[in-house]
C-alpha cells in the first residue's frame, strides 16, 4: 500500500471524496437509466398513437380503393422529422403505399411496392430496432382489410440520455469539490490534535506524569487524549509504587536475613512495621508481645509513636474492654476502633492518645501455628477511620508476618531451653543413630540406670535389658516405629548393679530430609512406685470403698463377661438387683456414720448368702446386684433370693441403735429376659420397683408388664418436674375432731396432684417420687405458702381460727435454711404461728444432728406445735418423744383399721395413747372410718380422730362450706 499518501489527513480527504464520487455516480446512472427508459416508453406510446390514428382514418380509403388518398393523408402526418416511415399494407404485408425518409429530417418518398414482415398479434405490435421505434395497426372493424405501420426515430431518445449524462456528472464534479472542502475544514482541528497526542505519546517516557494540554469537540480525540493522559499518571504511578516496592523489598529482605541468622527480635519487629509505613504512608505501626504470664502485653515496638506513649501502654493488662490491643489478645479476634474519641475502650488512655497524635486504632491478635495469641499488631490513623477490606488484608498480613517472627525467636528459645533440659532433666534420656547404638545420654540417664557415658555409647539399648519383658512386647515396639515413628508403653529394665526396675518408656523417631531415619529418641523414668499406686488406685476404681465390694464399673465388666461366657455355652445366668428398704429414713434419722455401718453389715450377710463363683456388687447407696451364672435353675434363684431377705430383715445393731430394714429384689434372667447388659440390668431394676410395690421385703421376678410400669413411673417422674409449674398440685383440708363430741378442732393440709391426662394421682405414688428425685423440698415450700396464706384468708374472714397440719419431710430438715424463713414468713402475712402446726416423722426424732433439735425447738417457741405422723410404723421409742418437745402423737391408720377386730391392734393403739398422756402428748388415731373403731377410741381416751366417717379431704371451698353448715367458730385446740 506504498501508493497511498501517508499523511492521514489526505487519506481521510481523499477516502471521504472516493466515497461521495461513487454515491453520485451510482445516483446518475440511476437517473440517466430512468430518463432513458421513460423516452423510449414516451415514443413507443407516439408510434401506436400515430399508427392507430393512421388506421382507423384510412380505412375508409382501403375499403373504397382510394389508395393515393391514403397516401396523401400519410405525408400529411408525417411532417415530424422523427417520423421515418409511414406504411399500409395488405393482410398479407405486401406494401400497398408508403411514405419514407432515410434520415430524420430527410424528404418523404412514396411507393407502393415490397412487403413487410407483419406482427405477430392480429390487431398491434410495437418493436423497438436499431435507431427506431416501429409500430404496427391493423386496418378494419370485424375483419382485416390491411396493415399500417408507423416507424419513428430514436434520435430525440439519444439526446435526452446524453443531456442527462452530462448534468449528472457536473453535479459529480460540484459534490466531489464540496465534500472535499468540507471534509477539510471538519478533520484539519482533529488531525492536527492528534498530531499533538502522538507527538506527546512519544514523549511519555521523559515526561511521565504531565498532561495533554488538548481543547477538542471530537468525542473521540477527547478520549484519547484523557487515555493518554490516564498513561501519563499512571506510568508515573507505576514507577513510583517500583520504587517503593523495591525499598519494601529490600527491607523485607533484611527481615529475612535477620531472622535466618537469629537477628534481634525488637529490629525485625521494627523492621516489619517500616514496611508497612512505607506501603501505606497514612499508618501507624506498633507491635506489642504477650507476656509469660499471659495476663499484660509488653515489649512494645512502635518507631512511629512518641516515647512517652509507647511508656503508658508497656505492660498494658489483657481483658475486654481495655484499649484496642487489651481486647484483641483478650477475646483473639480483630478489634476496630474508628474514633478513639468516643469509644468505651479507649477512655483511659483517651489523653494519651489525644497528646500522640492519633485518633483511630485497629488491632489484630498475633497468632502462634497452633492458633494461641502471642502478641498484637496494631494501626494507628490520625484521623477517625473505618478499614477497607484492603486494609483488613494488610493487617491481617502483617500480624501473620510478626507472628512468624515472634514464634521463630520462641521457638530458638525454647530449643535452647530444650537443650538445658536435656542436660538437666529428672526423666533418663538417651539417643540412638540409624544403627540403633547410642549415641548421647543425659546425666539422668547415669542416674538412673548407673552408666556412665562412655560406657554405653556405641552399645544397643540392650544393654539395658532385663530378661523379663516377652519377645511381643519388642515385636509390638519395633513394628509401631516402623509403622508410626513412635511407641511408649511399660518395660522392665535392669541397672548397672543388676537391680530391676519398671519404666515407663517413650520413644521417638527423627527423620532425615529425605524421610530416612535419622535418631531414636527415648525418655524414660522410674515407674516402680507408681505401679504400686496404680494397683490402689485400680483397686479403689473397680471397688466399693466401703464395702469392698465390686463397684458399678467392675460389676458391668464381670456381668459382661458372664454374658459372653453364658451365649458362648448356650447358658443362662440369674442378675438380682437389690435395694434396701427403708435405708434412706436411716441415713437420714441416724446419720451418715450409722448409714455406712448399715451398709457394711447388709453387703456382709449379702455376701453369705450366694456362692463363691457368684458375683456381689454395691452400684452405689443402698442398692445391690448379685450375678448368678450357670444357673438353670429357678427355684435355687428363688431359694437363694428368699435367703438374702430373710438374712436383711433381721434386726441391724448400729452402735446403741437397733433398727430394722429389709430388702426389695427384683430378678431377671439371661437369656428367657434380655439378651443384653443394658436391658437386663434395666428389667432387674424394674422387677426390684414390682416388689417395692408390692409390699417390699420380698422378691418378684421380672415379667413384660413391669416394663409398662417402668413407661409409667419415667412419665410420672417427667410430669412430676413440671407440674408445681403447671399448677397442677391443689391442697386439700380434712378435719380433725374433738371425741367424742366429733367438733371439728383442726384440720390437716393434705397434699394432691390433678394430672391434666390421668387424673388424681394418689399421693403414696407420687411423694415418694418427689423425694427420690429431690423436688420434695420445693413442694414442700409451696404447700406451706399455700396454706399459710389459706389460714390468713379464713382467719381474716372470720370463719375460724383452727391450726392447721402441714407435713414436713425429713428431707426439708436436711437442707441449709434453719427454719426461721417460715417463721419470717408468718410474720410478713400476719399470721399468729399458733395457726400452724407441723407434722414429722418419727424417723426424724433419731436424727441426732443438733440442728434438727433447733429448729424444732425454735418452731415451738414461736407457738406451733409439733405433732408426729404416723406413729408405731417406725423407730417408736419413749426416749426420742422425751428427747423432742413433741406435743401431739398421731396413731397410724394401720393399728386404727384393725381395732374392732384385732386385739393386738387394739392394745398398741391404748398402749400408745396411755404413754402419751403420760408424757402430756395429745393423741390424734388416723383413718378412722366405722362408728366401732371411734368407741374403742373413745374408751382408750383418744383425744382426736381424723378419717372417712367424718370427712374426706376436699378442697378449701368445700371445706368453708362444711364448716358454715355446721355453724362452727371453732378455736384452737
Amino acid at each position: 500500500m506504498s501508493y497511498l499518501p501517508r499523511r492521514l489527513y489526505v487519506r481521510l480527504v481523499l477516502l471521504g471524496a472516493i466515497a461521495i464520487a461513487a454515491s453520485v455516480g451510482f445516483f446518475s446512472l440511476y437517473i440517466t437509466h430512468e430518463q432513458g427508459e421513460f423516452a423510449a416508453a414516451a415514443m413507443e406510446r407516439d408510434a401506436v398513437t400515430l399508427a392507430t390514428s393512421l388506421a382507423d382514418g384510412s380505412m375508409a380509403g382501403v375499403r373504397a380503393g382510394d389508395y393515393d388518398g391514403v397516401a396523401r393523408g400519410f405525408q400529411q402526418a408525417a411532417h415530424r422529422d422523427a417520423i421515418l416511415s409511414l406504411v399500409l399494407t395488405t393482410p398479407d404485408g405486401r406494401v400497398i403505399r408508403a411514405v419514407r425518409r432515410d434520415r430524420p429530417g430527410a424528404p418523404l418518398a412514396t411507393t407502393d411496392t415490397g412487403r413487410e414482415t407483419l406482427p405477430g398479434s392480429a390487431e398491434h405490435g410495437v418493436r423497438i430496432g436499431a435507431g427506431s421505434v416501429v409500430a404496427w395497426h391493423p386496418v378494419g372493424d370485424d375483419s382485416v382489410v390491411g396493415w399500417v405501420k408507423a416507424e419513428l426515430s430514436m434520435a430525440e431518445y439519444d439526446a435526452v440520455r446524453a443531456h442527462v449524462w452530462r448534468d449528472t456528472f457536473i453535479a459529480a464534479l460540484l459534490a466531489v469539490a464540496g465534500s472535499a472542502l468540507l471534509f477539510l475544514a471538519l478533520l484539519r482541528h482533529p488531525v492536527r490534535d492528534i498530531e499533538r497526542a502522538a507527538a506527546f505519546a512519544a514523549r511519555l517516557d521523559e515526561d511521565r506524569g504531565a498532561r495533554l494540554e488538548v481543547t477538542t469537540t471530537a468525542e473521540e480525540v477527547a478520549q484519547l487524549v484523557n487515555s493518554l493522559d490516564h498513561a501519563s499518571v499512571s506510568l508515573r504511578l507505576q514507577e513510583e509504587l517500583h520504587a517503593r516496592e523495591q525499598a519494601i523489598l529490600e527491607v523485607r529482605n533484611r527481615i529475612f536475613q535477620l531472622m535466618a541468622t537469629g537477628g534481634d527480635l525488637r529490629e525485625i519487629l521494627a523492621l516489619i512495621i517500616r514496611s508497612i509505613e512505607m506501603e501505606r504512608a497514612d499508618m501507624i505501626g506498633s507491635i506489642l508481645q504477650v507476656d509469660a504470664t499471659g495476663k499484660v502485653l509488653v515489649n512494645g515496638v512502635a518507631p512511629g509513636l512518641p516515647a512517652e506513649y509507647n511508656a503508658a501502654v508497656e505492660g498494658l493488662p489483657i481483658g475486654d474492654g481495655i484499649g484496642s490491643c487489651g481486647t484483641a489478645a483478650h477475646r483473639g479476634e480483630r478489634v476496630v476502633v474508628e474514633d478513639i474519641a468516643c469509644h468505651p475502650f479507649w477512655a483511659p488512655f483517651r489523653e494519651k492518645a489525644a497528646q500522640a497524635g492519633v485518633a483511630a486504632c485497629w488491632s489484630e491478635p498475633i497468632r502462634s501455628s497452633k492458633g494461641k495469641v502471642i502478641g498484637t499488631f496494631a494501626l494507628y490513623h490520625r484521623t477517625p477511620r473505618v478499614p477497607t477490606p484492603a486494609d483488613i488484608e494488610l493487617i491481617s498480613h502483617a500480624a501473620h508476618f510478626a507472628a512468624i517472627a515472634i514464634e521463630r525467636r520462641h521457638i530458638e528459645e525454647e530449643l535452647q531451653l530444650a537443650s538445658s533440659v536435656y542436660q538437666a532433666s529428672g526423666e533418663a534420656m538417651f539417643v540412638t543413630d540409624e544403627k540403633n547404638r547410642i549415641v548421647a545420654v543425659n546425666p539422668a540417664f547415669t542416674t538412673l540406670t548407673g552408666y556412665a557415658p562412655h560406657e554405653v555409647i556405641g552399645q544397643d539399648p540392650k544393654i539395658l535389658g532385663s530378661g523379663r519383658n516377652d519377645k511381643t512386647v519388642y515385636l509390638s515396639m519395633w513394628h509401631a516405629l516402623e509403622a508410626t515413628g513412635q511407641w511408649q508403653g511399660e518395660i522392665w529394665n535392669r541397672r548397672k548393679n543388676g537391680s530391676e526396675y519398671a519404666e515407663w518408656l517413650t520413644i521417638t523417631t527423627v527423620r532425615n530430609a529425605e524421610g530416612g531415619l535419622h535418631r531414636r529418641i527415648a525418655l524414660f523414668s522410674d515407674i516402680t512406685e507408681r505401679k504400686q499406686a496404680d494397683e490402689i488406685i485400680w483397686q479403689q476404681a473397680n471397688y466399693d470403698t466401703l464395702t469392698g465390694l465390686p463397684n458399678r464399673r467392675l460389676f458391668r465388666d464381670r456381668l459382661r463377661q458372664e454374658l459372653r461366657r453364658a451365649e458362648r455355652n448356650r447358658g443362662s445366668l440369674a442378675l438380682l438387683f437389690i435395694d434396701l428398704d427403708r435405708f434412706k429414713e436411716v441415713n437420714d434419722a441416724l446419720g451418715h456414720d450409722a448409714g455406712d455401718q448399715l451398709l457394711v453389715e447388709a453387703s456382709r450377710r449379702i455376701v453369705a448368702c450366694v456362692r463363691e463363683t457368684d458375683t456381689v456388687a454395691r452400684l452405689g447407696g443402698d442398692e445391690f446386684t448379685v450375678t448368678l451364672p450357670a444357673m438353670e435353675d429357678p427355684g435355687a434363684v428363688e431359694r437363694i433370693a428368699q435367703t438374702i431377705v430373710q438374712s436383711l430383715s433381721e434386726p441391724f445393731t448400729l452402735g446403741r441403735e437397733t433398727v430394722y430394714v429389709s430388702g426389695s429384689i427384683g430378678i431377671t434372667e439371661y437369656p428367657v429376659d434380655a439378651e443384653d447388659l443394658e436391658t437386663l440390668l434395666k428389667h432387674a431394676d424394674q422387677a426390684m420397683y414390682a416388689a417395692k410395690e408390692a409390699g417390699r421385703n420380698g422378691y418378684s421376678w421380672f415379667t413384660p408388664s413391669m416394663q409398662y410400669a417402668a413407661q409409667v413411673r419415667r412419665g410420672l417422674v417427667h410430669d412430676l418436674r413440671g407440674a408445681l409449674a403447671a399448677g397442677q398440685f391443689e391442697v386439700y383440708y380434712q378435719p380433725i375432731v374433738e371425741l367424742p363430741s366429733r367438733r371439728i378442732v383442726k384440720a390437716e393440709a393434705l397434699l394432691r396432684w390433678r394430672h391434666p391426662e390421668r387424673g388424681m394421682v394418689s399421693p403414696e405414688v407420687f411423694i415418694p417420687l418427689a423425694e427420690e428425685v429431690g423436688l420434695i423440698n420445693e413442694i414442700g415450700e409451696w404447700v406451706f405458702h399455700q396454706v399459710a396464706a389459706q389460714a390468713r384468708r379464713w382467719r381474716a374472714s372470720g370463719l375460724h381460727d383452727l391450726p392447721i397440719s402441714v407435713n414436713k419431710s425429713p428431707r426439708q430438715f436436711a437442707t441449709v435454711s434453719d427454719g426461721q424463713d417460715w417463721l419470717d414468713h408468718l410474720k410478713g402475712i400476719e399470721l399468729p404461728p399458733v395457726g400452724l402446726i407441723v407434722e414429722i416423722t418419727e424417723g426424724l426424732l433419731l436424727d441426732e444432728r443438733p440442728e434438727v433439735a433447733e429448729r424444732l425447738r425454735s418452731f415451738r417457741a414461736a407457738g406451733i406445735q409439733i405433732a408426729i405422723d404416723d406413729f408405731g410404723t417406725g423407730y417408736s421409742a419413749l426416749s426420742y418423744l422425751q428427747k423432742f418437745d413433741i406435743d401431739i402423737v398421731k396413731i397410724d391408720k394401720s393399728f386404727v383399721q384393725h381395732l374392732a377386730t384385732d386385739s393386738r391392734d387394739r392394745a398398741l393403739a391404748e398402749a400408745i395413747v396411755a404413754m402419751a398422756h403420760k408424757l402430756g402428748l395429745k393423741v390424734v388415731a388416723e383413718g378412722v372410718e366405722t362408728e366401732q373403731q371411734q368407741e374403742h377410741l373413745v374408751a382408750a381416751g383418744c383425744d382426736y380422730a381424723q378419717g372417712y366417717l367424718y370427712a374426706r379431704p376436699m378442697p378449701a371451698a368445700d371445706f368453708e362450706r362444711m364448716l358454715r353448715s355446721a355453724g362452727q367458730m371453732a378455736a384452737a385446740a
